[in-house]
């Protein structure tokens, strides 16, 4: 499965380190990637830094793309 969306499906907590973005997206595809190979691509903006390194994500893999600012 691919998913193209704004962000990536992870987000950082100054506390508890990455965890699973808030939000509709997220919520209803996890499921069901979590059950067949997945790639997610999203926005390297939702990080904080372009330039992060791109996070575990448990269900397949992340693709950061960066989006200039307009």
């Amino acid at each position: 499965m691919l998913v193209v969306a704004n962000r990536l499906p992870v987000a950082w907590s100054s506390t508890a380190g990455w965890q699973r973005a808030p939000g509709g997206l997220v919520t209803a595809l996890e499921s069901f990637v979590r059950r067949q190979p997945s790639v997610w691509i999203g926005s390297s903006a939702s990080l904080g830094d372009p330039d992060a390194a791109t996070p575990a994500w448990p269900h397949g893999s992340l693709r950061q793309v960066a989006i200039p600012p307009a």
